[in-house]
């Protein structure tokens, strides 16, 4: 789920002088952290409150709601869908989702924000959206 790939290549940071800060690691952290939360922004529009509302019930079915690891299964099938939407050019069909759980108690927080943006990461790459995902409901 790298930066660029989410909401566009139009979401990129310019790299300036990379060879710069080639060791500064929470630097670079900092700036992904940014890219992916800029795509997640350029998604919204494509975000349909009806993916979240069918995953967070399939997550409730399992016995995850409520918890990280739920959240981020919500969050990584509103991404996927939006993703989806996005490169059929589909627009919003229905109410648009908000943003995901715990998303302003993590604001400014590094460690945390990079914590959730992993558990979305393995739930995107576990559960891949179907096919018609983003599609009208």
């Amino acid at each position: 789920m790298a930066g660029g790939h989410l909401g566009g290549p139009e979401v990129v940071l310019d790299p300036g002088n990379a060879g710069a800060d080639t060791h500064d690691l929470d630097f670079h952290l900092h700036r992904r952290v940014i890219e992916i939360n800029d795509c997640v922004l350029a998604l919204r529009r494509y975000r349909q409150a009806s993916v979240r509302d069918a995953a967070a019930a399939e997550v409730a079915r399992r016995g995850t709601a409520d918890t990280p690891e739920g959240d981020a299964e919500v969050e990584a099938a509103v991404i996927a869908a939006a993703v989806n939407a996005k490169r059929a050019g589909l627009p919003l069909d229905g109410d648009e989702a908000p943003p995901a759980a715990g998303t302003r108690s993590r604001k400014g927080d590094l460690p945390a924000e990079t914590a959730w943006l992993l558990l979305v990461a393995d739930a995107y790459a576990r559960h891949p959206a179907p096919e018609n995902a983003g599609a009208a409901s």
